[in-house]
């Protein structure tokens, strides 16, 4: 048995239920154990999976390209981007990087939050 399932293990057997979501964060996001929490290449080519992101910038462009296409639409002062999940920020540099390049204008009034739970990758 791995230490993270003896740590859930022994969650469970103290508390006697815990929620999904509990089960999720222990087994993603615990320190150093859980998955998105050990060293390494998780996603991607080298990795357990592939997203969107990590196979190219193709997906963070065409995102900024609509975020761009909005900001025509309506011109929000300041407008404001949330990414959830950002792990190592790869999509936040794609779609940056073509506002910079392509929609200054846009670029500089823009705020981007990266919201990651794993604390080891928020530090990275």
């Amino acid at each position: 048995m791995t230490e993270i399932a003896t740590i859930l293990r022994q969650e469970v057997n103290q508390e006697r239920v815990i929620s999904f979501a509990r089960f999720m964060d222990q087994a993603l996001y615990c320190p150093n154990l859980g998955y998105y929490e050990q060293e390494g290449r998780r996603i991607g080519r080298s990795g357990d999976f592939f997203t969107s992101v990590s196979i190219g910038p193709l997906f963070g462009q065409l995102l900024a390209f609509q975020f761009a296409r909005w900001q025509e639409e309506g011109a929000l002062e300041p407008w404001q981007l949330v990414e959830a999940g950002a792990h190592d920020g790869q999509l936040a540099l794609d779609v940056l990087s073509w506002l910079v390049e392509h929609r200054p204008e846009f670029f500089d009034r823009l705020e981007y939050w990266l919201v990651e739970p794993s604390r080891r990758r928020r530090r990275w």
